[in-house]
């Protein structure tokens, strides 16, 4: 083998390892946006989680809301007390006459 062909095969060798770290290297970044990507979708589930958890919420808020609209709807207040009549012994009201 000559020594020509040393330097031949040396620099073939040399352009192969240059080949393949310039594709490693586009690699890499290939996989950095592959990995922003994949934060970025993680982050929307979390938020659309989040989302849902807060109308689910809403919703019970809501429905929790009119149940109790209704129950205090059952209660009723007394016709109020004319200013001429007063309560006199006994729970009997008593008519005053000014």
């Amino acid at each position: 083998m000559s020594l020509s062909t040393i330097v031949d095969d040396v620099s073939e060798v040399h352009h192969r390892i240059a080949s393949t770290a310039e594709q490693n290297q586009a690699q890499a970044s290939v996989i950095t946006q592959i990995r922003s990507a994949v934060s970025g979708m993680d982050r929307n589930t979390k938020n659309a989680a989040m989302v849902e958890e807060s109308s689910a919420a809403a919703r019970l808020l809501m429905e929790q809301g009119q149940t109790l609209a209704e129950d205090a709807g059952r209660f009723r207040l007394p016709e109020p007390i004319p200013s001429n009549v007063s309560p006199a012994h006994g729970g009997q009201k008593e008519v005053v006459l000014h």
